[in-house]
C-alpha cells in the first residue's frame, strides 16, 4: 500500500493535465483543476473554500493569492468568489449573479463587464 501512494505521488501528470495543490489541515491535497467550479472566502477568517466535484474543502489562504497561482480560465468576480469560466451555467444581469457548480455567487459591477466580454470572447469558455 506505501509503495502504490509512494509510486502515484511520484509519477509526474499527463501533459495537459494540471492540479491546484494545498494544505488543508495536516495533509496536502492534488485536486485536478477541471474539477474546480468555484472558490470562495469562508467565514472563518483567513479561509477560503473550494467547491469542486462533489466536494467542499476548507483551508488556510485568501483570494489573491489563489488568484495569481490560477490560470486565465478562472476570474476573481467578487471579493468573496473566484469562478473557473467553463463551470458557469447562468449570469444574471438584472441582479449581478453567477450561477456556478448548482449554486448562485454575486458579481460585482466593475467585475460585470469584464466577465461578459471575456464569456462572449473567448471562445474556449463557450459551452456546446
Amino acid at each position: 500500500m506505501i509503495f502504490w501512494i509512494v509510486c502515484r505521488v511520484s509519477l509526474p501528470p499527463p501533459p495537459g493535465f494540471q492540479y491546484f495543490t494545498f494544505k488543508a489541515g495536516n495533509s496536502l491535497r492534488n485536486i485536478p483543476i477541471d474539477d474546480i467550479c468555484f472558490f470562495e472566502t469562508s467565514p472563518k477568517a483567513h479561509h477560503v473554500i473550494l467547491h469542486g466535484k462533489n466536494q467542499r474543502i476548507e483551508f488556510l489562504g485568501s483570494l489573491n493569492d489563489i488568484a495569481q497561482r490560477l490560470n486565465d480560465r478562472f476570474m476573481k468576480i467578487h471579493r468573496s468568489y473566484i469562478v473557473a469560466l467553463d463551470k458557469i451555467d447562468e449570469i444574471n444581469l438584472k441582479h449581478n449573479t453567477v450561477r456556478a457548480g448548482g449554486e448562485i455567487l454575486s458579481l460585482s459591477r466593475r467585475e460585470k463587464s469584464k466577465l461578459l466580454e471575456r464569456m462572449n470572447t473567448e471562445e474556449t469558455f463557450r459551452k456546446p
